[in-house]
């Protein structure tokens, strides 16, 4: 049990110093009103982050449990992963497209620059997501050293690129590193956890989503007529939905049968 446990530490302190270490360097580098406003863009990330950890604390109980089943278990973690990245890249998209609207309504007036850092950080909670369904598959096969190794990387990566990139374009920089880190890091899971398990998804389609969902943060921070944005943001939103078209009418059609039920 110690053997298990003791990297699930290193996993938690790791995710908390990636959370963590760019506000403290923001302060450090960009003053206590720059880390003040990107502090509070964290609110809009935050409902994203309440659907995962909603979702982490039943997966991890589903994943154990259908670990043992050799055939089933490859098809059962495929579809978790494949529907749960639809649903929350869906919805990032639509935070985006609402991004600015949001900060109306929850920052205080002179902390409404929040909106520019809050997309790039939702993209953040999309792979972080990610990373909970396949953190699932690896406490399952007690994969723990694995696991917490891979996060502390992740966490002094974050702490180096957060430096560079605040140095280079300031506040926006601890953004993008958090962006990217978590990136990288679902990089080597995905790569990583073809030892324990074979998930069926579709790589070029999920990334060319996550492209779309850059370039939708990409395009709020543009200086362009609000018709013109929206209508851009929009197309993107239903590329995104027409991209995953199949997934969507699955689980519309479960739902239907649900209520019908």
């Amino acid at each position: 049990m110690v053997r298990y446990s003791a990297p699930l530490v290193l996993d938690t302190v790791g995710w908390w110093v990636n959370n963590a270490s760019d506000r403290y360097i923001v302060t450090w580098l960009c003053g206590v009103m720059a880390n003040g406003i990107y502090s509070v863009s964290y609110k809009i990330p935050s409902i994203l982050n309440m659907i995962n950890s909603i979702f982490g604390q039943a997966w991890t109980l589903s994943a154990v449990k259908e670990f043992e089943n050799d055939v089933a278990r490859n098809t059962f973690y495929s579809n978790i992963y494949r529907l749960y990245n639809c649903g929350m890249v869906t919805v990032c998209s639509l935070l985006i497209i609402f991004d600015k609207l949001i900060a109306k309504v929850l920052f205080a007036k002179e902390f409404y620059d929040g909106w520019r850092y809050a997309p790039f950080l939702m993209i953040s909670v999309v792979f972080s997501a990610l990373m909970v369904v396949m953190g699932g598959v690896y406490l399952a096969a007690k994969k723990s050293k694995e696991l917490g190794i891979i996060t502390v990387l992740g966490a002094g990566f974050n702490t180096v690129l957060n430096f560079v990139l605040i140095n280079l374009v300031g506040t926006m920089g601890a953004a993008i590193s958090t962006m990217i880190t978590y990136i990288l890091v679902w990089i080597i899971r995905i790569i990583k956890i073809k030892q324990i398990a074979r998930l069926s998804i579709d790589l070029k389609r999920d990334v060319l989503s996550y492209c779309i969902l850059i370039l939708q943060s990409t395009l709020l921070l543009w200086e362009v007529d609000n018709y013109l944005l929206y209508g851009a943001e929009l197309t993107l939103f239903f590329s995104i939905a027409f991209l995953y078209k199949n997934d969507i009418q699955y689980v519309m059609e479960k739902v239907t049968r649900r209520g019908n039920a």
